[in-house]
């Protein structure tokens, strides 16, 4: 499925925790759609292009008013939409509805500065010269990799935090990023990069620990992950560049993940092999080789596209009440179900955010399934299994 597809959302407001439509009797029950009427108390119709009302003949009504993309409509008569009303005992709902996209995804790029990064993308210990055209240094291969990544996908906010810190002593990582995450930091990720320089150690435990931190504080309700790109050998163990420390990134990266941010490795170069552990615990199975400049492109392509084909969707308003939320996937009611089902996104505490599990979410991602929609319900009106 493209990730521009758009999802409806249907939406009910109830009188008691909304705000859009205004409550009473049913002659107050919301606002005309443009092109249409509204016969309140007695049915109303969905105008072209607008949000139809639609009351029951005298009492306040849950109705399922679907609208198409284009603007299409389905008008209610004498109390009904497409054969779906429903009736809140002692109080009046309205439905609004509204076309929402999958929720973007933010991307820390935690990326290796050491001296190494300046050898052969295809040898260790080998510094590529003007001499030898044919040698592709790792840091240029990650400059060009990178701004073209970050330019070419806008569904995606970018950031980028490098190990160590520019201007910062060995091992040392700064506790904010060079570009905090947001939307259209490409230019500002690619000025970073193009005055990018080594240094000599690589903090990678550290690194991961202050992504982690700096995550938690972006409330912006999106998905967060890590994308962490390498050359070497973690070291920085104890606060010295000597010693080893992939334990110390392995635990790092454990915690990122019980966090809620998958982290993504790429290893660039010939001796990456021991970087598996890092994105198995990071929980994405195993690490992007990349051992030549089109490897590198690969990857980062592969890791953007994996990213942004998210099964979360974000409505552009909070549910009054997260216990009567319900969710259809091809207009079948889909149980809440962390196996099998859909939940709420644990990094939206809104409540605005579902996510698609198990078979709902390859299907989604795989285009078999085409259309969600979410119904924030009425007190005491039992949800319909399958919806008009």
């Amino acid at each position: 499925m493209n990730n521009n597809t758009l999802a409806k959302l249907v939406v009910f407001l109830t009188c008691t925790g909304a705000t859009l439509l205004s409550c009473g009797s049913p002659a107050t029950l919301g606002p005309q759609s443009s092109g249409g009427s509204s016969n309140r108390g007695g049915g109303g119709n969905a105008g072209n292009g607008g949000n139809g009302v639609v009351g029951d003949g005298g009492h306040g009504g849950q109705v399922i008013v679907t609208l198409e993309p284009s603007g299409g409509s389905r008008p209610g008569a004498g109390g009904s939409a497409a054969g779906s009303t429903s009736t809140a005992p002692g109080g009046n709902c309205g439905t609004t509805t509204q076309e929402t996209k999958r929720a973007i995804t933010d991307v820390l790029i935690v990326l290796d500065r050491s001296s190494s990064m300046t050898w052969s993308m295809t040898e260790d210990n080998v510094t590529c010269t003007a001499r030898d055209p044919s040698c592709s240094a790792r840091l240029a291969a990650v400059v060009t990799g990178v701004s073209g990544v970050v330019t070419n996908s806008p569904d995606i906010y970018w950031g980028l935090e490098l190990f160590t810190s520019p201007n910062a002593t060995s091992c040392t990582v700064n506790s904010k990023p060079q570009v905090e995450i947001g939307p259209n930091k490409g230019d500002a990720i690619k000025t970073q990069l193009a005055a990018l320089t080594t240094s000599s150690s690589t903090p990678t435990a550290a690194a991961i620990n202050v992504g982690t931190a700096y995550l938690k504080t972006v409330n912006d309700g999106n998905n967060k992950v890590i994308l962490l790109a390498t050359d070497g050998e973690p070291n920085c163990g104890g606060g010295s560049s000597s010693t080893s420390d992939l334990p110390g990134a392995t635990d790092a990266v454990k915690a990122a993940k019980a966090a809620g941010y998958p982290v993504y490795v790429i290893g660039i170069g010939p001796s990456v092999s021991n970087l598996n552990v890092l994105a198995q615990e990071g929980g994405t199975d195993k690490y992007y080789p990349a051992t030549s400049t089109d490897d590198l492109n690969k990857a980062l392509n592969a890791i953007a596209k994996v990213v942004s084909g998210t099964c979360s969707y974000k409505a552009d308003t909070s549910p009054p009440d997260k216990n009567l939320v319900y969710v259809y996937v091809d207009k079948h009611l889909v149980e809440q179900d962390a196996t099998n089902g859909w939940v709420f996104e644990s990094a939206d505490t809104t409540g605005s955010t579902i996510k698609l599990t198990g078979s709902y979410c390859d299907g989604m991602l795989s285009g078999t399934t085409t259309q969600v929609q979410i119904v924030f319900g009425c007190p005491n009106v039992i949800p319909t299994q399958v919806i008009p």
